[in-house]
């Protein structure tokens, strides 16, 4: 049987990009966004992002290293799971406009669209980096009220807050994507969280600026 670390190399491979991608920004669930892939070396995603990356963060997933780093002043993180030498591409994530899904939703997409093209999506709390129940060092597990898409680990999240900090009950827009390829163990959803039950009438999770524990 092959291991998870194999099943993301074969990504790669399973990733058919045209020659009209040199100015590809597509975000695709269990593919990645752009031009980086998942399943990719650090030293491929430097040949499209650069080798100005900066440190997020290392912890641990179901006792696999995880390794995190930013691109572009923060507008692109990716990270990386692994063991010994070996690192691939397990999470990418971006906080640019000009990234957007087939269904043309990305940063600054209305929670209502996201509803709209998504109809399946899930409304939870959702963990911004991998962890794990082991360890709960840096990268620092923060969490963010999302609207996932998810199947068999392959996961799709938006990123929601208002548009307006002040106004809480205005228009809530996507301020990040990540596509994650998620392993078991990864712990991706905050324990018992949830949105409120008629989240997509409301065009936010929750009525109430007091979000509940989780």
């Amino acid at each position: 049987m092959r291991s998870w670390l194999a099943l993301i190399a074969v990504a790669v491979a399973g990733a058919v990009v045209s020659s009209a991608s040199a100015i590809e920004s597509t975000i695709v669930r269990g593919v990645g966004i752009g031009k980086v892939k998942v399943g990719m070396t650090r030293a491929q995603v430097e040949r499209i992002l650069g080798k100005d990356e900066f440190f997020n963060g290392r912890t641990t997933v179901d006792g696999t290293t995880y390794i995190e780093y930013g691109w572009n002043f923060g507008t692109w993180s990716v990270g990386f799971l692994g063991r010994g030498d070996t690192y691939r591409v397990a999470q990418v994530a971006t906080d640019l406009r000009a990234q957007r899904t087939p269904e043309r939703i990305g940063v600054g997409s209305a929670f209502r669209a996201v509803v709209r093209a998504y109809p399946q999506a899930i409304c939870r709390s959702y963990y911004v980096n991998m962890g794990s129940t082991v360890s709960h060092g840096p990268p620092y597990r923060t969490s963010s009220s999302a609207l996932v898409v998810a199947k068999n680990r392959r996961q799709l999240a938006f990123l929601v807050h208002p548009a307006d900090k002040y106004r809480y009950e205005g228009l809530w827009v996507v301020y990040q994507v990540i596509v994650r390829n998620s392993i078991p163990g990864a712990v991706d959803f905050v324990p018992k969280s949830h949105c409120d039950s008629d989240w997509q009438q409301l065009g936010r999770p929750y009525k109430s600026p007091f979000l509940p524990p989780g």
